[in-house]
């Protein structure tokens, strides 16, 4: 009863107080706006934002509510002289309160000198919404008037998948369930990757809420989520910083390298058209350049349409068409919602957005643009030209089996992080046991050991930075970036010991082996197949190129074949300089404990 007697008060005296919490840059960490949160006095039961918000509620108030919590928020955002976007967290319901409605938020933000593009209604979903259609006219509304519209926990709540379909927000923010240890789940990753394929073809900007670790933090990164915030990042506080501390963020913002390549090779720098330019004006143009298919639109340095020569000349050839358009400007001809894309985007995610946006467009030019400002312009024909190279220089090298890149690929990326800043681990994977179990099951059987065993690397990588290669045999080498990396190979190995007992039969698993004749006729046992990890810890300098590591990485290899099953042999350059060889610093070997 307390509470909703103080809930009337709260209100009315706007005792609310606004902590923000940045919102960064995925490729920078440059803060790209705030995120509102309101909570109550400090000394009372209603701090805590969801029972206050549960109590207004209660008594008819969220409207009443929330008004306060923006005009709060607005005074201390301008206050404190913080810059960029205002995130502010709004119900369905709020929205199609008049007061939101009649101007009264527009008049807030010119007290204060703020603009409403300046301002993103965060849309925040506590129940069902009774009529989606209001909801539809209420953002539209306010589209109009220059707010950007964000929908929050993208895939929880009650339809947040069809409200992303129906109400076409600027931003969607992914649900923190899906953010919480994305570095070690799959699954999740590629929930995040076909969101964030969703939302290119959307023209829909994704941000990843909730981060609190640096894998996970990494790890988005790395799937191209387009801007990031959480505790890892910095928690809400009544007053943030203005940018987030470098040291805080320059582990995992170093560049990352990317074996394939980028579409920034394919751009094509053509001057663009502004805003307002009459439409004769760029029928000029095409006339003057008649190999040029298209021309990008852009206000100030930013892309917002283009401009296809065959659908403007089509366009012009109808009757009186050069009269009806002697006085418009590009607004009337141009494509608003053209495919644009980050100049070190990998080929494959551009190709992949291609192919998922020629279900609604037939494009065959794209605009990339660096940090979000034009830089030029690229075709689909040569972005299919490349990947088709990239496919054929893929299979050149690949391990027939497993599809894996061979020694090759793994030289091109060795000797690439080795003229980089950023150590790196190069650890050695070698199955113990596996020709006499092929030797006894065939090589059928051996095959499929060796499929499992990929697939069980391959879910050790993070994300993209990182890189696995299947140098022949049972011989596997996996490259990693991120400091976790032990953990991950330590887990891989005890996850291997698991899973290999599935290839014998019951009695063979209770044995722990099996007895067959070796090579020179002996009767011998030969135990369960278990896996090797030898791992060499990099900083560039130690070495000058690929081929330096072959020797070292080969003794590590030995050396993680002797030690008992379970265990993972770390090596470095310090700890090789210790001994004579890899052969004689079996003392340095670090087991599982």
């Amino acid at each position: 009863m307390f509470a909703i007697d103080a809930i009337h008060g709260i209100i009315d005296d706007e005792a609310v107080s606004t902590w923000f919490q940045p919102i960064v840059h995925a490729r920078n960490g440059d803060i790209m706006a705030y995120e509102a949160l309101s909570r109550g006095p400090s000394n009372s039961p209603l701090h805590a934002p969801l029972i206050m918000i549960e109590a207004a509620e209660r008594v008819g108030r969220l409207g009443d509510l929330e008004q306060a919590c923006v005009r709060a928020a607005v005074s201390n955002f301008c206050a404190q002289g913080l810059q960029g976007r205002l995130f502010l967290n709004v119900g369905p319901e709020s929205l199609l309160d008049p007061q939101f409605q009649n101007g009264h938020t527009r008049a807030l933000l010119e007290k204060y000198g703020m603009r409403s593009e300046q301002i993103v209604i965060e849309l925040t979903e506590h129940r069902p919404l009774s009529d989606i259609e209001l909801v539809k006219d209420a953002i539209r509304h306010f589209k109009s008037l220059g707010f950007a519209i964000a929908l929050d926990d993208l895939g929880a709540g009650y339809a947040s998948l069809q409200l992303w379909s129906e109400l076409h927000p600027d931003f969607v923010k992914i649900d923190r369930h899906f953010i919480t240890r994305i570095d070690e789940d799959p699954v999740k990753r590629e929930f995040v990757r076909s969101i964030i394929e969703i939302a290119r073809t959307l023209n829909c900007q994704v941000i990843a809420e909730g981060i609190e670790t640096a894998g996970e933090y990494a790890a988005l990164r790395g799937l191209g989520v387009d801007f990031l915030q959480g505790y890892f990042i910095e928690r809400p506080l009544p007053q943030p910083p203005l940018q987030i501390p470098a040291e805080r963020l320059a582990k995992v913002l170093n560049p990352e390298y990317r074996h394939d390549h980028s579409v920034g090779i394919l751009c094509v720098e053509r001057e663009p058209v502004a805003l307002g330019t009459p439409v004769l004006d760029i029928a000029a143009r095409f006339r003057d350049a008649p190999v040029m298919n298209a021309l990008a639109v852009v206000e100030g340095d930013r892309p917002v349409g283009i401009v296809y020569r065959h659908k403007l000349l089509d366009v012009l050839s109808r009757p009186y068409a050069l009269d009806l358009f002697a006085k418009k400007t590009v607004e009337r001809v141009m494509e608003k919602a053209p495919l644009i894309v980050e100049s070190d985007w990998r080929l494959d995610q551009v190709s992949r957005l291609v192919t998922a946006r020629a279900r609604l467009y037939r494009e065959d030019d794209f605009l990339i643009v660096d940090h979000g400002r034009y830089r030029g312009m690229g075709q689909v024909i040569d972005l299919l030209k490349h990947i088709t190279e990239m496919q054929m220089q893929t299979a050149r090298h690949a391990n027939p089996l497993t599809l894996l890149p061979g020694t090759i690929p793994l030289h091109e990326v060795l000797d690439q992080l080795l003229v980089g800043t950023d150590p790196f681990v190069v650890c050695y994977f070698d199955l113990n046991h596996f020709k006499p179990y092929n030797d006894v099951y065939g090589y059928a059987r051996g095959d499929e050991v060796l499929l499992h065993m990929a697939r069980m690397l391959r879910q050790s990588l993070v994300d993209e930075c990182e890189f696995l290669a299947h140098v022949g045999g049972d011989d596997f080498i996996g490259v990693y970036r991120r400091q976790d990396w032990r953990d991950r190979v330590e887990s891989l190995v005890m996850d291997f010991a698991d899973a290999a007992a599935s290839f014998y039969s019951e009695s063979q698993r209770q044995a722990g082996g099996f007895w067959a004749t070796d090579r020179y006729g002996e009767k011998r046992f030969h135990p369960l197949l278990s896996l090797a990890a030898g791992g060499l810890e990099v900083t560039p300098g130690d070495y000058d190129k690929a081929a330096d590591l072959a020797a070292v990485l080969s003794g590590v290899k030995r050396a993680a074949k002797r030690v008992a099953t379970g265990s993972v042999v770390v090596w470095n350059a310090s700890s090789l300089d210790q001994a004579a060889t890899v052969e004689t610093g079996t003392a340095l070997i670090e087991p599982l404990s």
